[in-house]
């Protein structure tokens, strides 16, 4: 099978008020995202309500979307479940109505180990190797998550071309393209960062956004898996709020409403996936109508979509280069590369040891916001009752840079004016590789995300001074 490229619809089932499946709908859906330029149709995934319809309906839905497609574009089956001698009759079944590949997903619910998964997938392959095998890892559902090196042992397994990476983790998108074999797809399952994933060398989107868009995120993926930076973030801003909103409530339960409203298919949900709450609808429906995305069309969509609907205004030139620049060094490591000189070194350090929550973080009961003069100003403070005040000392000192506390409370003093101290402060913590979550110097706030570890950081005057007054802490709030 030629390696499949650019924007595959996780399509959605339609069904009917009484919750059978709507087969003729099914089929003008099928035509409708051929005549949008989809690239590949996946049929009976979670988006297409793979969990809740039955053996019988399951395989039909791949014959008539087979059926339909004519060979127009590749069908790929939703074959996964945690049965593997199930996953294998789904997969005989779609092979023999004549799918183009399967996508099988890891075993939800028991749990499998790597060796089980690398044992369960490769059963599959073995059993039927000539239907192409898609692994799928999103542990966001299935719980289980699939290991780096069970992708590079599968990915040596005939049969076995590809996968699904749904994790969102654009770094571990990045080894899985780097590692991988030649020839083994790396497919994106989530759409808000499907953009970098193609850009830093992936083949593709499988997309629950190319449901309500599909014409946008072909072309998104064009540009993408061509390397086309401008163009394809200038459509990723376009369709970055329908991305969100796509998954305000479980999917598929915003895809199903936005599909309704657009006159698609009906929005007929099977339980216990139920319709999207009021509030969202009302929340949603003032969106839509503010960015234009153009969810509500006149008249039957599936004959009358325009070819290119207008969904938002356009983006300044000026503002899409920056974002792409932006977007291009959050998600593509090739491009450190290209940056010299003083960096964070993360691969490198150690296990930090576990933070301990300090005692007078002790949150104090809602109720208590005033705090009234000579009383106690912390929770533990006050749970004991009025604690005696020390005097501040100096604890240590480097340079003019020292620290003073006052009983278990410790504060940095600093004989600088406040507007020559706050770029420096700045600069080491953005430097040190943390990111500033509040940076407000009017009012003499800056609060930082905290770091998973400590990096080996270069050492400079400011990180020795307050590395040796803050130890091991490089993390703040």
């Amino acid at each position: 099978m030629k390696t499949i490229t650019g924007s595959i619809v996780a399509l959605a089932t339609p069904l009917h008020e009484d919750g059978s499946v709507d087969y003729p709908t099914l089929r003008k859906l099928v035509d409708w995202h051929i005549a949008e330029g989809t690239d590949c149709i996946g049929v009976v995934g979670t988006t297409g309500e793979s969990p809740t319809v039955n053996v019988e309906e399951h395989c039909e839905i791949i014959r008539v979307s087979v059926e339909q497609a004519q060979k127009r574009v590749p069908i790929m089956a939703g074959c996964g479940a945690n049965s593997t001698a199930e996953a294998i009759e789904l997969a005989r079944f779609a092979k023999q109505v004549g799918a183009d590949c399967q996508l099988q997903v890891v075993p939800y619910y028991n749990k499998p180990t790597q060796e089980g998964q690398y044992r369960h997938f490769k059963a599959i392959a073995e059993a039927v190797g000539d239907l192409p095998t898609i692994l799928y890892n999103v542990p966001g559902r299935t719980v289980a998550d699939m290991a780096h090196a069970t992708v590079l042992r599968l990915a040596q397994v005939p049969g076995i071309v590809g996968i699904k990476e749904a994790t969102g983790n654009i770094e571990r998108a990045q080894w899985l393209i780097k590692e991988v074999p030649k020839g083994f797809a790396v497919y994106s399952g989530d759409d808000p960062t499907a953009v970098a994933l193609m850009l830093c060398g992936g083949q593709g989107n499988i997309s629950v956004t190319a449901n309500i868009a599909p014409r946008l995120m072909h072309e998104l993926c064009v540009a993408a898996v061509a390397g086309d930076t401008r163009r394809a973030m200038e459509l990723q801003f376009k369709l970055l709020p329908l991305h969100r909103n796509l998954f305000i409530e479980a999917n598929p339960i915003p895809v199903k409403w936005a599909m309704a409203r657009m006159g698609l298919c009906g929005g007929t949900l099977r339980l216990p996936m139920t319709p999207l709450r009021n509030s969202e609808r009302s929340r949603r429906g003032k969106r839509s109508a503010r960015l234009r995305p153009d969810l509500i069309f006149k008249g039957n969509p599936v004959k009358t979509l325009p070819k290119r609907p207008a969904y938002l205004k356009n983006q300044s030139a000026a503002t899409v280069s920056a974002l792409v620049a932006l977007c291009l060094l959050a998600g593509c490591s090739s491009l450190s590369e290209m940056v010299e000189g003083d960096r964070v070194d993360y691969k490198s350090s150690g296990k930090a040891p576990s933070l301990a929550v300090p005692p007078d973080l002790t949150q104090l009961s809602r109720e208590n916001r005033y705090v009234v003069p000579g009383t106690a100003v912390t929770a533990s403070g006050y749970q004991v009752g009025q604690a005696t005040q020390s005097v501040p000392t100096a604890a240590v000192a480097v340079g003019d840079v020292r620290i003073e506390r006052s009983g278990n409370q410790r504060w940095l003093v600093v004989n600088r004016p406040a507007e020559k101290l706050w770029d420096p402060v700045r600069e080491f913590w953005q430097e040190s590789g943390f990111l500033l979550s509040l940076d407000q110097q009017n009012l003499g706030i800056m609060e930082t995300d905290w770091a998973e570890n400590r990096a080996k950081l270069p050492q400079d005057f400011i990180r020795n001074a307050l590395g040796k007054m803050l130890e091991s802490i490089y993390s703040t709030r």
